[in-house]
């Protein structure tokens, strides 16, 4: 029994290393991704959300894309 859980054992941490150890291969964005000509370009903003009352003292980085036809107004 003890040998069993032995090579039990091994074969997961050994299938695990394999795993970890291939590398995906990065994401390919399809054409729907890339700039079109015609369509308005929004932009990116960053901010930075520090005032957590559940966790205080974490920070955390988001981002916000607004597209081109927005209007704050509306």
């Amino acid at each position: 029994m003890k040998n069993f859980l032995a090579v039990s054992i091994g074969l997961l941490l050994s299938t695990g290393l394999a795993h970890a150890a291939a590398a995906p291969e990065p994401y390919k964005l399809g054409p729907d991704s890339m700039v079109q000509p015609g369509v308005p370009q929004g932009t990116v903003q960053a901010f930075k959300w520090n005032q957590s009352k559940l966790f205080p003292g974490t920070e955390r980085d988001y981002w916000v894309y607004v597209p081109k036809q927005y209007d704050a107004a509306k």
